[in-house]
């Protein structure tokens, strides 16, 4: 059985080693692991703005609405539905609304392009703030690595041990199996523990397997 890990698991065992190379050390600074952003089209922005505006549409029309039915009621209450200026009256009326919704849509325009704008500005920030972390994430694993061959003996019997340990523990989450077959598969494990313990952790996942058959 052949068991790769995924991009997500090396960098999560990645930043394992990582923070069990700082606790030891003091000259490691924290990887940022940041999701991507949602893009939104101008389309989309339009209808986010237009979404917002939804309820300002509602009261001009349902004002709009009010009108016509207060100069309709007042007209058949005196007789003059038919009148000039009860015609004027409702022709004011329907100027009125649709110089209110034209307004809106300029606003609704405004709207989208902020929010566009806005999503736009975020998704580059998140975007650079990935760029950094990723490159301070491989500048410290550079660094621990290094360190790893400088610490002193009693530090770096404290290191293997605990990066054993989360490491054991780690591959617990799978069957012992497939436990077993990540460590096999992957030379990351190799490179991070050392031989010593990666040997260690590897008659540890047999007697694992072992048991379960």
């Amino acid at each position: 059985m052949t068991t790769f890990l995924t991009e997500e698991q090396t960098r999560e065992l990645n930043d394992i080693y990582a923070r069990v190379m700082k606790k030891y050390t003091s000259s490691a600074t924290d990887s940022i692991n940041l999701g991507g952003t949602v893009s939104v089209t101008f389309e989309e922005a339009l209808g986010l703005a237009g979404f917002e505006l939804q309820a300002r549409q509602v009261k001009i029309l349902e004002d709009y609405a009010e009108r016509v039915n207060a100069i309709e009621a007042n007209a058949i209450k005196r007789g003059l539905e038919q009148s000039t200026i009860v015609i004027e009256l409702l022709d004011k009326a329907l100027v009125r609304k649709n110089d209110a919704l034209a307004r809106l849509e300029d606003v609704t325009d405004k709207l989208a392009k902020k929010i566009f704008n806005d999503n736009q500005k975020l998704a580059l920030s998140v975007e650079r703030e990935k760029s950094i972390s990723k490159s301070r994430s491989l500048r410290d694993y550079i660094a621990h690595s290094r360190m790893k061959l400088t610490v002193s003996v009693a530090v770096q019997a404290q290191i293997d041990e605990e990066l054993y340990l989360t490491y054991l523990e780690w591959l617990l989450k799978f069957e012992p199996m497939i436990g077993r077959s990540y460590l096999q598969s992957n030379p990351l494990f190799l490179y991070n523990l050392g031989a010593t313990q990666y040997t260690r952790l590897g008659t540890e996942m047999n007697r694992r397997v072992g048991n379960v058959l």
